[in-house]
């Protein structure tokens, strides 16, 4: 099979940056919840206790955005900090039972406005796409080099 063009590719990426701002603002208006909080209290309702860095890194976000995020959360009451045994400087961020129904209502409210897009899609579809994309996302990671964080 021969490989993609870079043209080819580069419409991928025109189609993603698009759609994920739309989706991104879609989000944002039901839930008033700014998607980085969101994308942050996803992660720790499933990983629990994390770094900031171990977040960012994660999520493929700077340090910097997400310690915005964290704070916006802790002033929402949605996480708390915690010493981190195993490096002095940097707390873990754990979800709390606040953030933790925040999340799912939020979660919820957006599997209810998917049902329409889910509908226009097959299963097949869904899945081929999430194939494709973790595999672009792992090739375009692997060529930004390793991140290190505590």
């Amino acid at each position: 099979m021969p490989s993609a063009s870079p043209d080819e590719l580069a419409r991928v990426f025109d189609l993603l940056g698009p759609l994920y701002r739309q989706t991104v603002r879609n989000l944002e208006q039901a839930s008033g919840i700014p998607v980085g909080v969101r994308a942050v209290l996803d992660l720790l309702r499933v990983r629990e206790a994390l770094t900031v860095p171990r977040i960012a890194a994660v999520l493929g976000l700077s340090r910097q955005f997400v310690q915005r995020c964290v704070n916006d959360a802790e002033t929402g009451g949605w996480v708390t900090l915690r010493p981190n045994p195993s490096h002095r400087r940097s707390p873990l961020v754990t979800i709390t039972e606040q953030g933790r129904g925040l999340v799912g209502e939020i979660r919820a409210a957006e599997a209810k406005s998917l049902g329409p897009v889910a509908a226009a899609m097959s299963h097949d579809d869904v899945a081929a796409c999430v194939r494709i994309l973790s595999q672009l996302l792992e090739v375009v990671r692997a060529e930004s080099g390793p991140a290190t964080v505590p």
